[in-house]
């Protein structure tokens, strides 16, 4: 699945003529102490089933008219965009600090994004005003409930593999 959402999107940018944005989760990690932290941080973003963490992405790939589809909705959304809605990027709200430094390179086919962007998105075959024009809804990073999961770290000195069960919340904007 990951494989096949970075082809789909690098393509449908391409077809688009549009910069693909990159943003990638922020996993808040809870009982994991400092020594492993980068590490296991490093180990979330490699977990593809993303019913595993909380139905959120480790990758946000995202572009102007892009077809998304949600994958989790809060109570905002939830009246006009519930979960596995699909719906078209109509416009892509940068941090402050990333539209700077993506205007400095608006050129650049790919851009990694260092805070979360807001995904205005018209629903497909939805004409309610919410306020942003017909259809269209604010996608916004939203966290999940706190996850477990058991990973494998190796030991820098050669001894056997440590298996950690480790608690996160994933935050992400929920589209694919």
């Amino acid at each position: 699945v990951c494989m096949a959402q970075w082809d789909r999107s690098l393509r449908s940018a391409t077809f688009h003529q549009e910069t693909l944005f990159m943003f990638a989760a922020r996993d808040h990690i809870m009982n994991v102490d400092a020594r492993d932290l980068t590490a296991v941080r490093d180990k979330l973003l490699h977990i593809p089933n993303m019913n595993t963490t909380g139905r959120l992405p480790a990758v946000l790939l995202l572009h102007l008219k892009m077809q998304v589809r949600i994958t989790v909705s809060d109570e905002r959304l939830a009246a006009h965009a519930p979960v596995d809605t699909t719906a078209v990027v109509r416009h892509i709200e940068l941090h402050p600090i990333d539209r700077v430094r993506w205007m400095q390179q608006s050129s650049e086919a790919i851009f990694v994004l260092h805070h979360a962007p807001t995904a205005l998105v018209q629903i497909d075959e939805d004409e309610t005003d919410t306020g942003l024009g017909p259809g269209i809804v604010a996608v916004e990073a939203v966290a999940c409930i706190p996850f477990t999961v058991e990973l494998e770290l190796e030991d820098q000195h050669g001894a056997r593999p440590r298996l950690l069960k480790v608690k996160a919340a994933r935050e992400q904007v929920p589209l694919t």
